[in-house]
């Protein structure tokens, strides 16, 4: 569409384009995100940490 969104739309030989609703079903997630930290995720001040300075050039690897 003109803002980007994304649609499904009818093709094949000699179909109109028309633009295919999506089922609300689609919408729902058979199993929810999780919303606590679990062990195998990155701690936040990890994930945080700057590792580049464009300035002083660290952070690039040596080749």
């Amino acid at each position: 569409m003109e803002d980007g969104t994304k649609v499904r739309v009818s093709r094949g030989n000699g179909i109109s384009g028309n633009i295919i609703p999506r089922p609300e079903i689609l919408k729902i997630r058979k199993t929810p995100r999780p919303t606590t930290v679990g062990p195998r995720d990155t701690p936040m001040d990890i994930v945080l940490e700057r590792t580049y300075n464009a300035k002083e050039g660290k952070g690039m690897p040596d080749l």
